[in-house]
């Protein structure tokens, strides 16, 4: 019989395997394909706004503004996942200066996040390269195991942002102080509030100041759906990626999963939720690579630990919605 000590040798035994396999992988040398792959991205999400609306302008008000609201949701959250999530891993612009190098990630992550009153330099700079080596513990600042929500507490919670008006802004807590639902952020500030409330007010008003001026109340409705829909996702995706028994796991590497499912290639590069773990098991290697990573370390996985990694979709549906 072998002991439970052999057996954790072993399995760090597979998981370096792959790690070393995929490290080679995380090449940036040619940054300008690379820069042109993230910004040619970039280009996209942004066209992709006027001509969501071209494509339902002709629809009935009632209908159009919540469809909008639908796609425009998906694209703030595409915006966190391409621009803010690479990064806060140095990965979305890349120079040879490293100090050019982190001011231009910086500037993406900060301009995002001030529209939605985040604290890049906090939640991300620092918050997010915690979650990678805390992953699901009590200290985890993005996805510790209380903010992680499954079953009746997900879909309550799903509930509660779409029924309750601007729950999403959580203005709850002006008057629920002790609530503690949240994951422990790290110490310190990178922006002081008003220059973060500056950003969010000159943002906004850049960004909305004209389909104001044509279409008031269908414009603010169509983004108030749209944050509630980004919201959604982002739970759903937190839930996703880490629910499911994985915070019982002691091995980081295994705290989260990888999915497959039909016409998953039409979520990327805008969601890397399908390739969650092999980002976790080397998050140096950029984005537009984990396919090929996927394909490349697929036979070297451990035939009792694939369907750990790569849930089948019921059993996730089970694990998750309705556990």
């Amino acid at each position: 019989m072998v002991s439970a000590k052999r057996e954790e040798a072993l399995q760090d035994d597979w998981l370096e395997t792959l790690e070393k396999a995929g490290r080679p992988l995380a090449d940036t040398s040619d940054t300008w394909r690379h820069n042109a792959i993230n910004l040619a991205c970039l280009a996209l999400l942004i066209i992709g706004f006027p001509a969501a609306y071209l494509a339902f302008r002709n629809l009935p008000t009632p209908l159009m503004v919540p469809l909008l609201g639908l796609v425009y949701g998906s694209f703030i959250f595409s915006f966190f996942t391409l621009v803010v999530h690479e990064a806060s891993h140095n990965m979305f612009l890349i120079t040879g200066s490293p100090r050019l190098r982190r001011r231009l990630n910086d500037i993406g992550g900060w301009a995002i996040c001030m529209l939605f009153l985040r604290d890049y330099g906090l939640h991300w700079r620092k918050g997010h390269l915690l979650h990678h080596r805390r992953t699901l513990e009590e200290d985890d600042p993005q996805n510790c195991s209380k903010y992680v929500l499954e079953g009746r507490a997900l879909l309550v919670k799903l509930a509660k942002v779409w029924l309750i008006p601007f729950y999403e802004f959580e203005v709850y807590r002006l008057w629920m102080k002790d609530l503690n639902d949240r994951c422990p952020k790290p110490e310190g500030s990178s922006a002081p509030g008003w220059l973060r409330g500056a950003g969010f007010v000159l943002g906004w008003t850049a960004i909305l100041i004209f389909p104001l001026s044509q279409a008031p109340i269908a414009t603010l409705l169509t983004t108030l759906i749209a944050i509630k829909a980004a919201t959604c996702l982002n739970f759903l995706k937190s839930s996703m990626e880490h629910g499911g028994g994985y915070r019982e796991i002691s091995d980081q590497r295994l705290k989260t999963r990888g999915l497959t499912f039909p016409l998953m290639g039409l979520c990327f590069p805008f969601c890397i939720t399908p390739y969650h773990w092999e980002h976790h098991l080397v998050p140096a290697i950029p984005w537009y690579r984990l396919p090929h990573f996927r394909k490349m370390i697929a036979d070297r996985i451990p035939e009792d630990q694939r369907e750990w990694i790569y849930t089948p979709g019921p059993e996730l549906l089970r694990q998750v919605i309705l556990p």
